[in-house]
């Protein structure tokens, strides 16, 4: 006669009572599934918000004075807007005790755009002074390639954000087809909306599309004129001292801190991190609890066949190693089986958050 194992006793039970172990095999995948997506979601929303901060590159960002929120309507939800102040600001900027490097950017707006379905921002910068976009660029090309100096720096050539739809022989827009460097991957910011030209390259967009009768969203004239200043610091200054220097020394400017242009969404962040923790812990909780009134009872209504076991000489440590297969089996085979399913549902919508 055949040998039975604690294993063979224990896989036989579960298939015998299929009702009551699919139960407690459905009551485990909620718990696994629940906790890991809140898990992943949390870690996908958190990673997303560091990705767009880290694309800002700035730590602070100084415009004229009241056009704070229109700055963080830019940098967040790519909403084209315009506000202008002197160019010479910059260089003042530049002199202040704290401050590293300093780059301008100059935003234009255009009623309507041939190339998208929404308003574009076409965003001029200075590529020799820039360290914020240029880093990102160079991500496009290959290591120690020298087709980003040589390809962008050619006048008329344009970047454009993720979501701008391009052809294979450029960009159209205002009229004229401009030739494409690279395309930026995608950052989940304002950013993706935006044409990205060199200052020169602006001005003669500009001018052009005057002469072809275009109109514009703007009161500033490119080349005399800038949007905002992106400021490095330097190590070790701080943003609020630095900061007050900057609105004590120059008159009529603001200054936009990273951490405040995130500020919002971080507390919205919190609000749902909070939620996610709850839903979690209660999920957890309902499983623990159904699985400790399931399973005692499901031992309890047991006792004729563990009876019988003892008679035919199985030991009291048998009969435990028969219970605990049978709950490292549901408890394995629930945990994988709802890890899967949050993948699947999941996976999705953290690979769009980041």
């Amino acid at each position: 006669m055949k040998k039975l194992s604690s294993l063979s006793i224990a896989l036989s039970n579960l298939s015998y009572k299929i009702n009551r172990t699919l139960s407690m095999l459905l009551l485990t995948s909620l718990c696994a599934a629940s906790v890991f997506a809140c898990v992943v979601l949390s870690y996908g929303l958190k990673n997303g918000i560091n990705t767009v901060q880290k694309r800002l590159g700035a730590d602070l960002m100084i415009v004229t004075k009241g056009a704070e929120q229109k700055m963080q309507s830019v940098l967040i939800s790519g909403e084209p807007n315009y506000f202008y102040m002197e160019k010479e600001i910059a260089e003042k900027i530049s002199q202040i005790e704290g401050v590293e490097k300093v780059t301008s950017r100059f935003y234009l707006t255009s009623v309507s755009e041939d190339c998208c379905d929404f308003p574009v921002q076409i965003v001029g910068f200075e590529p020799e002074t820039d360290f914020v976009i240029s880093p990102w660029i160079e991500e496009s090309f290959p290591p120690d390639s020298k087709k980003f100096t040589e390809e962008f720096y050619t006048e008329g050539c344009v970047v454009t954000g993720s979501n701008v739809l391009t052809q294979k022989d450029g960009v159209r827009f205002l009229g004229k087809t401009h030739p494409v460097s690279c395309k930026l991957s995608k950052s989940g910011a304002g950013i993706d909306n935006a044409v990205f030209v060199s200052m020169n390259t602006l001005k003669e967009i500009y001018d052009d599309a005057k002469g072809r009768g275009f109109g514009f969203i703007s009161d500033g004239k490119a080349g005399s004129k800038v949007s905002a200043v992106f400021v490095r610091l330097s190590e070790g200054a701080k943003a609020d001292s630095t900061a007050v220097k900057i609105t004590s020394r120059i008159p009529n400017v603001s200054v936009v801190k990273r951490d405040a242009v995130f500020s919002e969404i971080s507390s919205s962040l919190d609000s749902v991190f909070f939620i996610l923790k709850i839903l979690a812990v209660s999920v957890t909780l309902f499983t623990v609890i159904s699985l400790a009134i399931i399973f005692p009872l499901a031992v309890s209504s047991r006792t004729a066949e563990f009876s019988i076991l003892r008679i035919l000489g199985a030991a009291h440590k048998k009969c435990a190693k028969i219970l605990l297969y049978e709950a490292l089996f549901i408890s394995v085979a629930g945990g994988l089986s709802g890890i899967a399913l949050a993948c699947l549902l999941v996976f999705p919508f953290c690979t769009a958050i980041d």
